[in-house]
């Protein structure tokens, strides 16, 4: 008998919503980060108004890369239960602070298209299920 065939009905829905988490975040954060890696697009600069350069382009792939890399771990958290504290821990840190930083500055600083609100929003709110999840893992009361 597997442990998932054992787990009471509870911490099996738990256990799906935390994988489900892991798969969205890691989906959010690696789509973007390819393109930021890859330079494919100048998505960004068209909706900042920025003048791409060699030196913006090299600060956008290491944010690509950063991206790419937590969206992976998200991932691989999502696929193996060794791995979920761990990606649970980045995804709180990949996603909090970034999705806090963005309502600030959508508060703070003029002319911001409402795409950067929405995906402030978006950010926050699975940042914050990550935290619960990471204090519920650190303290033993994970689903």
């Amino acid at each position: 008998m597997t442990a998932m065939a054992t787990a009471p009905q509870g911490s099996r829905v738990g256990t799906v919503l935390h994988r489900g988490l892991l798969v969205v975040g890691g989906v959010i954060l690696s789509i973007p980060g390819v393109r930021l890696l890859l330079g494919t697009d100048a998505y960004v600069a068209g909706k900042a108004n920025l003048t791409l350069t060699a030196d913006l382009y090299s600060e956008l792939r290491a944010m690509g890369s950063f991206f790419v890399a937590a969206g992976v771990a998200l991932l691989l958290g999502a696929a193996s239960a060794r791995f979920r504290g761990s990606a649970t821990m980045v995804g709180t840190v990949a996603l909090l602070p970034q999705g806090i930083a963005r309502l600030i500055s959508y508060a703070v600083d003029e002319g911001q298209h409402g795409s950067y609100l929405r995906a402030g929003v978006v950010e926050t709110v699975l940042g914050l299920g990550f935290l619960v999840l990471l204090v519920r893992h650190q303290t033993g009361r994970e689903s």
